[in-house]
C-alpha cells in the first residue's frame, strides 16, 4: 500500500543496503538446519507435559513425592473435570504448536538465488580482465578482442539466464558503463520490494564494482500469496483451536450444567412425568467418573427418590420448591415452603391389607421386608399401568389413588374420564390373580422361615383384602419442618379403610361403595353384586356395598418352573413344598373337625391340592408385570376375569338377589330360606351368605321392629327385644 507508506527510492540507499542483503542470504542458508534442530527440541515439550500429568496424578491420588513439602498434601485433590480439561488443553496446545512449526515454513519462500551472484562474478572477472589487458597493453589485438568477447558473452549469459534489468560498471568513483536490458521493466517503475540490488567487488580491492538490479516482482507476487495463505492458515488454526477448546468446556462443564437446569425445570413443571434414567443413559457427552456426570446422576436419583417418597400427593410440593423462579411468600427463592394449605381433589381411593400379617411377621422376622416388597411390586405395577398412583405404604397396608377431573366426572360418561373406575377395579382383581400365579416368588424365603411359617399356618396362602371408594379429600403435606408426609385427609379415606376391614366380616376379598359402583360402566356392573346396605354414622347417608365375585383358589395355577431356573431356586421350592405338606398333615391330625350349623355345610370349600401346584423360580429376580391395553369389554374377554367368577353363575345370582331383597324388606325368614336354596346349588362357601345368616341369627331371623332396610353398624343388639318364639327353627 504505497499511498500509506511512501518509500524514498534512491539508488544510494539501495546500494548501501546491498551489503546487508548479502549477509542475510548467508544466514538463510543455515535456517533449514536450525529449523530441524528446533523440531527436535519439541521433544522436551512432550517430556514437560508428561511431568505435569504425573504431578496431577500424584496430587489427585493423594500421593506426594518424598521431595515435596508437606503443605502440598493438605491441598484438596484436583477434580477429574479439571484434570481432564487440563489434559485435553495441553494435548491440543502441543498439537497446535507442532502444526504451526511444521506448516508455517511451507508458506515462507526462502529461495536464495546463487546463480545471480555467480554470473555477476563471471561478468566482473571478464570485465576486470579486459580492463587489465587494455590498460597494461600486454596482449595483442586478438587477445583484447577475445577478452571483450568473453566479457560480452558473460554479460549476455547473465541477462539471458536471470531477471537482470540493469547493470552498472563502476571503476573507482566513475561509472564506466550502464546497461538497461531491453524488453525489461524500467527499474524506477518497480517498487522497492519488486527489485533486488546486488553489488559485488573484487576481494582484493573495491576499485572495480559491479551493480546489478534484478526484477523480483514474480517472487514478490508469490510471497504476497504465501502471506495471504499464511494469514488464512493462522486464522483457521485459531478458529479450530478455539472451537476445540470451547467444545471441551461445553462437553465437560457447560452442557452438563445446562442439562441439570433443564432436568430441575422439567421436574418442577411435572414432578411425576417422564423417565429420568433414560435422559441420563441415552444422553451424549456423558463421561463416567466426571464430577458433572456424578452430580447429574445424583440429581436424578434424588428426584426419583422424591417422586417415590412423596408420591402423587407430593407432586405439587416438589414442583413448588424446585421452581427456582418462584419465591415463597415472605421469603426468598432459596427457602423451602413445605407446609401450607392443601387443595381439594376428587379421587378413587383403594385400601389394601395383607391377610395374617402379624403372624407372618413373627415367622419371617427380617425376611418380612422381602415379603411386603414383593407384594408391592405386583400391586403397584398393576395400579400404575391402570392409571393410578401409590400413596402410602403402611406396613401391611397400601393406600392407592386414581385422581379424576371433576368437570369430566359431571358428565357421567365413562369415556370422558377414561374408564377410571373400571381401571381401578381391574388393577385390584389382576393383583389378586397375579399373587396366586406368582405365589412361589412371593413366598421364596429361607428354609427356616418357610418351616416356621407353615408350622404356624399349615394352609397359608398370601392374600389381600381391598376396599374401593370414590370421594373428595384434602391433598397436602402433613408434619413439620423435621418430617413431612404427603397424604390425603378425608372421611372418605377412612371409609375406604373401613370397607377393607369389612371384607373380613363378609368373607370376600373386595368391597366397593355405592359412589364407586355408580362410576363403573354397565359392562362391569353386570358382574358386581350388592351385598348389603349400611349406615356408618348418623351424619352419613345410607350406602350400599358391592363386590366382584372372586375365587382364585383352584382356578389360577402357580406358574411352572422356568427352564433357566437355578439349582438353588429349585432346592428352595422343594424345601418349601415339603415344609408345607408336613405342616398340613400335622394340622390334620390335631385339628378338630368342626360341624357346620347350617344346611349348606355339606358343600365344603375345596382348596387346590398341593401336588397340583407348580413352582416358579425367577432366578431371584422379580417377575415382569405387563397388562394388555385396557378395553371396555375386558370383563367378557379376559380369561382370568371369567374364570375367577365362574363359581357364581347367573342362577346363583338370581337366588342371591331374591334373598337380599327379602333381607332388606325385613322378611328374614324368606331370606333365610332363599339363602339355604342358594347354598344347595353352590359348590363353594359364599361369604356374604354366611354373613347375612350370622347377622339374622342374632335376631332369631326376625327383623327388629325399627328395621328400615339397612344395617346400622354402630347400633347395639338388645337381647331383651328378641322374642323367644323367634328362636324356633324354621326348616
Amino acid at each position: 500500500m504505497p499511498w500509506l507508506f511512501p518509500t524514498v527510492d534512491t539508488w544510494a540507499n539501495g546500494l548501501n543496503s546491498a551489503k546487508a542483503g548479502k549477509a542475510s542470504r548467508a544466514g538463510a542458508r543455515a535456517a533449514r538446519v536450525v529449523r530441524i534442530i528446533r523440531m527436535i527440541r519439541l521433544i522436551r515439550l512432550v517430556k514437560l507435559y508428561k511431568y505435569f500429568a504425573e504431578s496431577r496424578l500424584y496430587k489427585g491420588a493423594r500421593i506426594v513425592p518424598l521431595n515435596r513439602d508437606d503443605d502440598l498434601d493438605k491441598t484438596a485433590p484436583q477434580s477429574r473435570v479439571g484434570a481432564e480439561m487440563s489434559d485435553r488443553t495441553t494435548k491440543k496446545v502441543i498439537i497446535g504448536i507442532l502444526i504451526m512449526l511444521i506448516c508455517v515454513p511451507l508458506f515462507q519462500p526462502e529461495e536464495v538465488q546463487y546463480i545471480n551472484d555467480f554470473l555477476m562474478y563471471e561478468v566482473l572477472d571478464r570485465w576486470t580482465m579486459r580492463n587489465f589487458i587494455n590498460q597494461t597493453n600486454i596482449g595483442n589485438s586478438s587477445e583484447i578482442a577475445s577478452a571483450i568477447d568473453a566479457w560480452d558473452f558473460a554479460e549476455r549469459q547473465l541477462i539471458a539466464t536471470t531477471n537482470c534489468i540493469y547493470i552498472l560498471y563502476q571503476q573507482g568513483k566513475n561509472v564506466e558503463k550502464e546497461v538497461y536490458v531491453a524488453n525489461k521493466p524500467d527499474p524506477s517503475a518497480l517498487r522497492a520490494t519488486e527489485r533486488e540490488i546486488i553489488t559485488i567487488s573484487k576481494a582484493s580491492s573495491d576499485f572495480y564494482k559491479l551493480h546489478g538490479i534484478f526484477d523480483t516482482s514474480a517472487k514478490a507476487f508469490e510471497e504476497a500469496w504465501l502471506g495471504v495463505l499464511l494469514t488464512t492458515f493462522v486464522i483457521a488454526l485459531l478458529a479450530v483451536g478455539t472451537m476445540t477448546f470451547a467444545s471441551d468446556v461445553n462437553n465437560l462443564v457447560i452442557i452438563p450444567i445446562e442439562r441439570m437446569v433443564q432436568l430441575v425445570t422439567e421436574i418442577s413443571s411435572n414432578p411425576l412425568g417422564g423417565d429420568l434414567n433414560s435422559k441420563i443413559g441415552d444422553t451424549e457427552n456423558t463421561y463416567d467418573g466426571m464430577e458433572t456426570t456424578v452430580l447429574l446422576r445424583t440429581i436424578t436419583k434424588i428426584a426419583g427418590l422424591m417422586r417415590v417418597g412423596f408420591g402423587e400427593a407430593g407432586a405439587e410440593i416438589i414442583g413448588r420448591n424446585l421452581n427456582l423462579s418462584q419465591s415463597d411468600e415472605g421469603g426468598s427463592a432459596h427457602s423451602m415452603n413445605l407446609l401450607g394449605n392443601g387443595r381439594k381433589i376428587e379421587s378413587i381411593f383403594a385400601f389394601c391389607d395383607v391377610r395374617n400379617f402379624t403372624d407372618t411377621t413373627e415367622c419371617l422376622q427380617e425376611e418380612v421386608m422381602l415379603f411386603v416388597n414383593r407384594i408391592a411390586h405386583i400391586l403397584h405395577n398393576h395400579v400404575v399401568q391402570c392409571g393410578g398412583a401409590a400413596n402410602k405404604n403402611i406396613g401391611d397396608a397400601f393406600l392407592l389413588t386414581w385422581k379424576v377431573d371433576p368437570s369430566k366426572m359431571r358428565t357421567g360418561i365413562p369415556e370422558d374420564h377414561g374408564y377410571v373406575a373400571d381401571r381401578a377395579l381391574l388393577s385390584l382383581i389382576k393383583t389378586m390373580v397375579e399373587m396366586v400365579r406368582y405365589e412361589e416368588f412371593i413366598c421364596n424365603f429361607s428354609p427356616t422361615a418357610v418351616a416356621t411359617l407353615f408350622e404356624r399356618m399349615p394352609s397359608y396362602s398370601c392374600r389381600i383384602g381391598c376396599g374401593l371408594h370414590f370421594g373428595w379429600a384434602i391433598e397436602g403435606a402433613i408434619g413439620s419442618d423435621t418430617k413431612i408426609d404427603a397424604s390425603y385427609i378425608s372421611p372418605h379415606v377412612n371409609l375406604t379403610e373401613f370397607l377393607e376391614g369389612a371384607t373380613k366380616d363378609y368373607g370376600i376379598p373386595l368391597l366397593m361403595s355405592e359412589p364407586f359402583y355408580e362410576l363403573l360402566t354397565p359392562m362391569a356392573q353386570v358382574y358386581c353384586r350388592k351385598v348389603d346396605s349400611i349406615l356408618k354414622s348418623e351424619n352419613d347417608k345410607i350406602s350400599s356395598l358391592f363386590t366382584y365375585d372372586i375365587k382364585v383358589e383352584g382356578v389360577i395355577e402357580v406358574k411352572a418352573i422356568s427352564k433357566d431356573a437355578t439349582k438353588h431356586g429349585q432346592r428352595m421350592s422343594s424345601e418349601r413344598k415339603i415344609h408345607k405338606i408336613t405342616a398340613i398333615k400335622k394340622s390334620e391330625k390335631t385339628a378338630q373337625v368342626e360341624t357346620r350349623r347350617k344346611s349348606h355345610a355339606l358343600h365344603e370349600h375345596i382348596r387346590p391340592s398341593i401336588k397340583h401346584r407348580k413352582d416358579e423360580i425367577l432366578g431371584g429376580g422379580a417377575p415382569i408385570i405387563e397388562m394388555a391395553p385396557f378395553l371396555p369389554d375386558v370383563w367378557d374377554t379376559d380369561k382370568d376375569l371369567v374364570d375367577i367368577r365362574c363359581h357364581f353363575n347367573g342362577r346363583c345370582r338370581r337366588y342371591w338377589d331374591r334373598a337380599l331383597d327379602f333381607y332388606l324388606k325385613g322378611d328374614w325368614q324368606s331370606a333365610r330360606y332363599t339363602l339355604c336354596q342358594l347354598d344347595q346349588i353352590m359348590t363353594v362357601d359364599d361369604g356374604p351368605s354366611d354373613f347375612l345368616m350370622r347377622y339374622m341369627e342374632k335376631f332369631a331371623f326376625v327383623a327388629p321392629q325399627n328395621w328400615q332396610g339397612f344395617r346400622d353398624i354402630n347400633a347395639k343388639i338388645d337381647e331383651h327385644l328378641l322374642s323367644s318364639t323367634a328362636l324356633l327353627d324354621i326348616s
